[in-house]
């Protein structure tokens, strides 16, 4: 564990803002993780300089962030969880006060998979929200892996009324890449869209608008909502949807 933006102050157990890249506290029991997070400064007593470092509170894959002076002992709550094989970092509460910043703490020593359920609920959250402003018709969080690299992308796939976009949404993905050339794929343009057996992964054959066949594979950060992508996708292409023989035989 380690504490970023503040520093033991010299002689003393007290810690102090100073913009400091971290200090190291070794691994804590929640009761130590508790008290170390009392101590940490509230407030920033200066304003912050590009120089500085925001205070930050880091248990491992929890972090918990300390907002500038203007909105005292508010904190924004951020997790990284490893999903399908791939690290995400996403944000969990972007305004929470205190009390909800130590049960974030407790919560996270005490359930084994707390940043995964964290995750999804998010998604849901966010979901719920999206489909009522009508942003989308279906949204597949996952991994785009680049027809013409081998970069993979962490992203969200949306099937609108158009056909499938890749966008970031509303801050869920803090550390994202998104590449400016991420093709957008018209709904005439969709050949076939084929799911594994497991229902974890599909590949898209597609025709871009200059004529040229392509493909793309998808894996889904939430492997348990596959066959539900499925049932979607095969109601909005009837005919092009199908399940692959082996992994995509």
């Amino acid at each position: 564990m380690h504490v970023v933006g503040v520093s033991k102050k010299k002689f003393s157990k007290e810690l102090v803002f100073d913009g400091s890249k971290g200090t190291k506290f070794g691994k804590l029991k929640l009761e130590e993780a508790l008290e170390l997070f009392e101590k940490i400064p509230k407030t920033y007593p200066r304003p912050l300089s590009e120089e500085d470092n925001p205070i930050v509170f880091d248990i491992g894959a929890l972090k918990i962030i300390v907002r500038p002076v203007d909105e005292p002992r508010k904190y924004r709550i951020t997790g990284m969880a490893v999903l399908s094989g791939t690290l995400i970092g996403f944000t969990i509460l972007e305004r929470a006060t205190y009390e909800e910043a130590i049960e974030m703490i407790k919560r996270f020593y005490q359930e084994e998979d707390f940043l995964k359920n964290a995750y999804r609920a998010k998604e849901k959250y966010l979901e719920t929200k999206e489909v009522a402003e009508g942003k989308y018709i279906l949204k597949i969080p996952g991994v785009f892996k680049r027809y013409d690299t081998d970069k993979r992308v962490v992203s969200v796939l949306y099937l609108t009324s158009k056909g499938f976009h890749f966008y970031a949404h509303d801050g869920m993905y803090y550390s994202m890449e998104m590449p400016e050339d991420l093709p957008y794929f018209t709904r005439e343009g969709i050949q076939r869209i084929k799911f594994n057996k497991k229902y974890t992964e599909m590949e898209v054959t597609y025709v871009d608008p200059k004529g040229k066949k392509g493909t793309f594979n998808f894996d889904f950060l939430l492997p348990e909502e596959g066959m539900g992508y499925y049932q979607v996708l095969s109601s909005e292409f009837p005919g092009k949807v199908k399940v692959g023989g082996g992994w995509f035989g």
